[in-house]
């Protein structure tokens, strides 16, 4: 492996590892937030294709210390939080 090869997987890796810890932060902040439940509800209803759009117009995958969301948070964070739903409705 080249050394070039080596740095952009590790480059990579580092960017999927923050877009990661952002989502899980976008998760319980979203599950925290006072109106989570309407909020929900306005996510379900949203297409799949705008969910992204949805979570960071709602400041969820703002992170205290960064001036903008951190790329692939949101795509992440609409993902486990319609995830975990379909699980808790699969539960009941």
């Amino acid at each position: 492996m080249t050394q070039s090869a080596a740095t952009r997987m590790a480059d990579e890796a580092s960017k999927q590892a923050r877009a990661e810890l952002a989502a899980a932060y976008c998760v319980s902040k979203f599950d925290r937030a006072p109106d989570a439940a309407t909020q929900l509800a306005a996510l379900k209803k949203t297409g799949s294709w705008d969910r992204a759009d949805f979570i960071d117009k709602g400041g969820w995958t703002k992170v205290p210390g960064e001036d903008k969301p951190v790329d692939g948070a949101a795509d992440l964070c609409a993902q486990r939080l319609m995830a975990s739903q379909a699980a808790k409705a699969n539960s009941t």
